[in-house]
């Protein structure tokens, strides 16, 4: 190996003195590496500049609770170091490179120290080096390195990209097991205390990026069964284990399909991604071994879990030349069950056809035992699971499968439109419902002959829930009015017979029909279509036994569905002018309305913490959504005719609500919620009435009521008027002491109060406006911030942007006084920095105060773009402020590079040479600062300086 020169030498002690030493000596030898890299690993690793003890850390920011992570200055000499070796194929000069890798990632007992930086770049080199160089073992630094702080995502990603792919397109078979082992460690679930989560026991989860992982998984599974098919056969089978081991009965809900699939949900990615990566391991294994991909397969399908036995099925069906001497081994009645049903079912559709004449006996006798399911429906539910799988070899030639079916369907039993699945998003099992005994067409002809309401009566569920329900029964009747809306309209008389969810389910396919039915072609008789279902409505909820005690203890389907339904189809048929109901059904629609606010009570409690989302899931609630709606229609007709609805208020209108607003103590929290909710459309109705009723609707001697009628204000449109009216009735103040429910009551209340400041209907110093400052409402003045930032686009006038820097310095005063400065605010403050015209002396004291805080939301690039629009008119105040913002700690992301080189250019030429030269200097880490700090130094001072 060749000597150091004494320069070289001199070189690596200048590097020990500090750390800006020790980066310019690294850039040097990268740039210098035609003297060549290796000859300094070793002299640098006796200096001790290569040691675990020269990793840096990550350090305390400025801000409490944030840290900022160190780049070790030896890492890319590292990463050069490990290319070269594999460009020279020179496994000595490598492997002093893994040695370093292996010293620095720590002991047997220790991660790595928490620095993301280096943990990825570990992960990079070992892609970089010679595949023999990394041994097996060293394939379990990869847990460390996940294990430092905010690592996880960069190291998945870039064993994804290098390491993987170099490991598995090798020829030596222990490369294979090193990618096994990676991917082992890369997708270790951890379990999820149920402290923090809503599961009732600890469930599995990844701390990693999920969709990084799953990428990984996607991209390597297959090429592992060729390189390690039994460690990646049991990696996956593990991982399977882990998360569909403890919920058995889920296995086809969660991945309906081995396959590839629409049915299978992207939601659960890594479900799904080692569902998958076990499926193509064994393909692949089954071409590479076929004698051990057999042993594993046989496995599987005896094994506890269920997702591991569909996974077998799958793989025997899709290998089936291979494998199908293991079918009559496993061929038994417990096979054909319901969790198996859409692997087993393409095994069967595909494959029978040749089984042998002993397999196709053994097989009918295993569907001919199937145990009977539990209660009173039993023999039917049998007969259409048996009818289920005979379906699936219904083409068969087989004389007595063909006998059977014949049998069964004379007995009326029949199957969904996909029987291969037993929950089907978007086809006749309607969203987990279970199956329809009917089909739709069945059911259209069943009311065309007017027996449906007598079969639909008659049918009786089984208690098994996969089996035929009453709720599929009920979907499957919405699609059939849908299909065909006339025969179902004569024969809506009939229903008021039916049992209540078939009612409901015409009701909802009447309902999904009419907004479906927005074109103008549409030929069918709508108006005589509503006056029918209105009279059908009357009927139903007119029977006093309808509203008693025993009615409304119903379990299977409460009077309150009902009248949900109900409220709801009326509130469609006057939510749009465009498309609504006759005129001539207005006023029985108001009748049911008022029957509905009579005699339903209010369910919302006064201590929901989100009123709103409580209302509308009552029945009471939706009652008073059609109330408002059926309203709001009245007024725009009368408008349209007479140019007023003053008389359709006051002679319709107004007692109800009158009415409703005197059950506002403590009780009738829906209204109160939307009420609150509907303040502009009050106004529109009657703007009179709501400036005496405002007091009754907010009443803030009824604490719950003004609470949830506050809440629903954060659902209503903010205009000048309604402000002003609940202003001077004291509603914005007494709300601004209270602590609001609802998700986002008080940020909408804050938001309405600074816009009502931008009107000038509010002034910086009244009790309103001073109330976050005298009460340390941090996250008040926070919503502030954001809402003033989030307008910078709305064409405010100079006047307005000159308020919103007033408001700024008023919050920078306050903060100034404070003992700990809040470092969110101050960085939100500092993002509204679009409305200053020019940088003048109060404002530089703005900005100067806000600079070290921004980065804290990584919001620094929306400084750097105002300090762009400024460089040129105030370069001095620029260069202070640039200063500040680089020297909290600035990150310099890549769309924010080309921005900073430019203003530092900017100072630079414009005679802020010592602020471009300090900003620089600060910056020498970054990519291209290193350049950008050599040109400036190299150029002449500017004349300016």
């Amino acid at each position: 190996m060749t000597e150091l020169t004494q320069n070289e030498r001199s070189l690596v002690q200048a590097m020990q003195k500090s750390r800006d030493h020790e980066w310019r000596g690294f850039k040097l030898l990268l740039e210098r590496r035609r003297g060549g890299l290796e000859k300094f690993l070793d002299p640098l690793r006796e200096a001790g500049l290569l040691g675990p003890d020269r990793n840096p850390p990550p350090t305390p920011a400025d801000d409490e609770g944030r840290v900022h992570v160190p780049y070790w200055p030896p890492l890319d000499y590292l990463a050069a170091c490990a290319s070269e070796a594999e460009a020279r194929r020179d496994d000595d000069f490598a492997a002093r490179v893994m040695d370093v890798v292996r010293n620095v990632s720590g002991g047997t007992d220790e991660e790595i120290e928490d620095n993301f930086h280096t943990a990825r770049r570990f992960a990079e080199i070992i892609g970089l080096l010679p595949t023999a160089v990394v041994k097996i073992k060293d394939t379990d630094l990869v847990a460390r390195w996940l294990g430092a702080r905010f690592s996880a995502v960069h190291v998945v990603r870039a064993l994804d990209e290098g390491a993987l792919r170099k490991f598995l397109a090798s020829d030596d078979p222990r490369d294979g097991v090193k990618a096994a082992r990676i991917v082992r460690h890369c997708t270790a679930l951890l379990s999820r205390d149920p402290k923090y989560s809503d599961a009732k026991e600890q469930e599995p989860f990844s701390r990693r990026d999920e969709r990084g992982l799953s990428r990984l998984v996607d991209h390597h599974a297959s090429d592992l069964g060729r390189k390690a098919p039994s460690e990646s056969a049991a990696l996956f089978e593990q991982r399977i284990r882990e998360v569909f081991g403890r919920h058995e009965y889920e296995s086809y809900s969660v991945r309906p399909a081995v396959e590839e699939h629409s049915q299978n949900r992207s939601g659960v990615r890594l479900a799904n991604s080692f569902v998958a990566a076990l499926r193509d391991v064994l393909l692949r294994w089954c071409d590479v071994d076929g004698a051990g991909a057999k042993d594993c397969v046989k496995r599987l399908l005896r094994s506890d879990v269920q997702m591991l036995r569909r996974i077998g099925i799958h793989v025997l069906n899709k290998r089936w030349p291979l494998l199908g001497g293991v079918y009559p081994d496993v061929v038994a009645p417990e096979l054909f069950q319901e969790g198996h049903v859409h692997e087993l079912y393409a095994l069967l559709k595909e494959r029978f056809e040749g089984f042998s004449d002993a397999e196709k006996a053994r097989t009918l006798e295993a569907v001919r035992r199937i145990p009977p399911p539990a209660g009173e429906d039993a023999k039917r539910q049998l007969q259409f699971r048996q009818f289920r799988w005979l379906s699936a070899i219904a083409s068969t030639r087989c004389e007595s499968v063909a006998k059977w079916l014949s049998e069964l369907r004379s007995a009326g039993v029949s199957v969904s439109d996909h029987p291969d699945f037993n929950v089907y998003v978007g086809g006749s099992t309607f969203g987990g419902l279970g199956n329809s005994p009917y089909q739709v067409r069945e059911l259209v002809a069943f009311a065309e002959d007017r027996s449906l309401v007598e079969r639909l009566n008659a049918f009786r569920p089984a208690d098994d829930p996969r089996g035929p329900t009453v709720g599929a029964l009920a979907g499957a009747l919405s699609q059939a009015v849908r299909a065909s809306p006339e025969t179902f309209r004569k024969t809506l008389p009939e229903f008021v017979d039916a049992a209540r969810p078939y009612q409901i389910g015409v009701i909802n396919g009447f309902k999904a029909f009419w907004e479906a039915s927005r074109e103008p072609r549409s030929t069918f008789d709508w108006d005589g279509a509503w006056r029918d279902l209105v009279e059908f409505f009357g009927r139903l909820t007119g029977d006093p036994a309808f509203w008693s005690d025993v009615d409304a203890s119903q379990s299977r389907c409460p009077r309150d569905s009902m009248v949900c339904a109900i409220a709801d189809f009326l509130k469609g048929g006057t939510d749009d002018d465009a498309h609504a109901c006759p005129e001539s059904v207005l006023p029985d629609a108001l009748t049911l309305i008022r029957r509905f606010l009579e005699k339903v009570d209010s369910t919302a409690g006064a201590d929901d913490r989100d009123p709103m989302m409580s209302a509308i899931k009552t029945a009471r609630g939706r009652t008073i959504e059609a109330l408002f709606s059926h309203a709001l229609r009245c007024c725009r007709m009368s408008d349209r005719r007479s140019g007023s609805h003053d008389d359709v208020w006051s002679l319709r209108l107004q007692s109800i609500f009158d009415e409703e607003l005197r059950k506002c103590r403590d009780g009738n929290y829906e209204f109160s919620t939307l009420a609150g909710a509907c303040l502009v459309n009050l106004n529109y109705m009657s703007p009179v009435w709501l400036r005496d009723s405002v007091a009754r609707i907010f009443p803030i001697d009824a604490g719950s009521n003004f609470s949830c009628a506050v809440a629903g204000l954060a659902y209503s449109a903010s205009t000048r008027r309604t402000y002003v009216t609940l202003r001077d009735a004291g509603v914005v103040e007494h709300a601004l002491k209270l602590d609001l429910k609802g998700r986002e009551t008080r940020r909408m209340l804050i938001e309405s109060m600074m816009k009502a400041y931008l009107w000038a209907e509010e002034t910086r110093d009244s009790p309103r406006m001073r109330h976050p400052f005298e009460h340390d409402a941090v996250e008040d003045l926070l919503d502030a911030a954001h809402f003033f930032w989030m307008i910078r686009g709305d064409g405010l006038s100079r006047d307005q942007r000159a308020m919103i820097i007033d408001y700024w310095e008023d919050c920078f005063r306050w903060a100034s006084s404070r003992s700990s400065p809040p470092s969110e605010l101050l960085g939100a403050l500092g993002c509204l920095a679009w409305a200053m015209e020019t940088i003048d002396d109060r404002s530089l004291k703005m900005l100067l105060a806000s600079a070290p805080h921004v980065q804290r939301n990584f919001n620094s690039y929306l400084l750097l773009e105002q300090l762009e629009r400024f460089v040129e008119t105030n370069p001095a105040a620029v260069g202070k402020v640039l200063t500040e913002l680089v020297d909290a700690g600035l990150s310099v992301y890549d769309d924010d590079k080309g921005r900073l080189e430019s203003l530092i250019r900017a100072l630079d030429r414009l005679g802020e040479r010592k602020a471009a030269l300090h900003c620089c200097n600060k910056l020498i880490a970054q990519p291209g600062m290193d350049d950008l700090y050599k040109r400036l130094t190299a150029a002449a001072p500017s004349s300016a300086a």
